[in-house]
């Protein structure tokens, strides 16, 4: 589904080698990633994701811009194996070359909310957050260029080893109230606020970048996704400008990201050009489709007399939420009653000449035997 996707947006397929240069590699990896790195001899090492082999692909070759690509390989990283995490795993990935517009970041993240959302993720979360908005901050704190790491790979294990931002800078190291003061203000706020609240403190144009992404956002209908989160890091040293990261509600789980990489296609010795990228961690998303799913509701729709279309108009209404039927028998009450037990419903949904005249439906719990009635226009929220 991913290359359907990306191919209806313009992108060209390119695979690139497994092997890189192990200097570039660690140069751009960032610490956590460089320790994972599968060397080889030679001064060789497997790609740890398919960005950087890009990169050089497109510093050596003369391209018509913006380049437009994508790619669904192998990447290796010598990390401990445990549930969505391997040691050799596929990634599928969409880049654009040649480009420095906030439009490149707000078609990509259109373009894997699609990609997720044909594969049934239904809720989706794009964190947006800004290199340059992280960097400002630790100069404006006064953090070292020592400490950035540090401070930078807290941040990073936030709801993994932190609970919050301000929590994150104490365990960093960093001993500075007014940094914790500025996270706890923004926490919970909505993009607008926390937009404000960094405009204020670091200059409105810090935000520049976020604000274009969100406007450019909003004729694919991804704005509404949009969450600005200023503790948001994503691991890798090549990223440059806004980085994304795109969870699933229902799961609680990342499963794409990305950035901007504008130094990255200038380690190998050509021009820098501006480049943004995503990726989908295909282990993952597989893993989470496999997943068992929260028990869906299952109503029979029983109608009593001359109710045909009101029945069938009440099962369209919870097919959005619920497993639903109809009687095609044209049965009595008792023996509906009868089929929804034998099949395993969770509920009767009962119609009759009266509930018509009113607008109503009975609801019949047939675990407990509980019997409410409701408005006909208010039986969807119920499920």
């Amino acid at each position: 589904m991913a290359k359907v996707v990306f191919e209806s947006y313009g992108y060209s397929e390119l695979d690139t080698p497994a092997v890189e240069s192990e200097e570039i590699l660690s140069r751009k990896a960032g610490e956590e990633i460089k320790g994972q790195l599968f060397r080889i001899e030679g001064d060789l090492a497997l790609r740890f994701d398919l960005t950087v082999p890009l990169a050089r692909y497109v510093a050596n070759t003369s391209l018509p811009k913006p380049f437009k690509r994508y790619a669904i390989g192998k990447v290796w990283r010598r990390e401990e194996p445990q549930k969505g995490r391997f040691r050799e795993f596929l990634q599928a990935d969409a880049d654009i070359a040649g480009s420095s517009s906030m439009r490149c970041e707000a078609e990509l993240i259109a373009c894997a909310c699609e990609t997720l959302g044909y594969l049934g993720f239904g809720k989706l979360a794009v964190k947006v957050n800004d290199r340059g908005i992280l960097n400002r901050l630790a100069e404006k704190f006064g953090i070292r260029e020592a400490e950035k790491g540090k401070f930078y790979r807290a941040l990073d294990k936030i709801g993994k080893a932190y609970g919050n931002a301000a929590e994150a800078v104490r365990a960093a190291g960093i001993s500075n109230p007014e940094l914790e003061e500025f996270y706890k203000r923004i926490e919970g706020g909505g993009n607008e606020k926390i937009i404000e609240a960094a405009g204020e403190l670091l200059g409105n144009e810090t935000t520049n970048n976020i604000e274009k992404i969100i406007e450019f956002s909003k004729p694919y209908g991804t704005e509404k996704n949009i969450v600005v989160d200023l503790s948001l890091v994503r691991g890798l040293d090549y990223y440059t400008g806004p980085i994304f990261e795109i969870q699933s509600e229902e799961y609680k789980l990342s499963i794409a990201g990305g950035g901007r990489y504008d130094g990255l296609i200038g380690i190998y010795g050509k021009v820098n050009e501006p480049a943004v990228g995503i990726s989908l961690g295909i282990e993952r998303i597989a893993d989470l489709i496999k997943a068992p799913k929260k028990k869906v509701k299952r109503a029979m729709v029983i109608g009593i007399g001359d109710v045909y279309a009101e029945a069938v108009a009440a099962a369209r209404k919870l097919r959005a939420n619920a497993i639903c039927e109809t009687d095609l028998m044209e049965r009595n009450l008792s023996k509906q009653l009868q089929y929804a037990n034998s099949r395993g419903f969770d509920f009767a949904i009962i119609i009759g000449e009266a509930e018509k005249k009113k607008g109503t439906v009975k609801i019949k719990d047939l675990k407990t035997g509980n019997e409410k009635e409701i408005l006909m226009a208010k039986i969807a929220d119920e499920f």
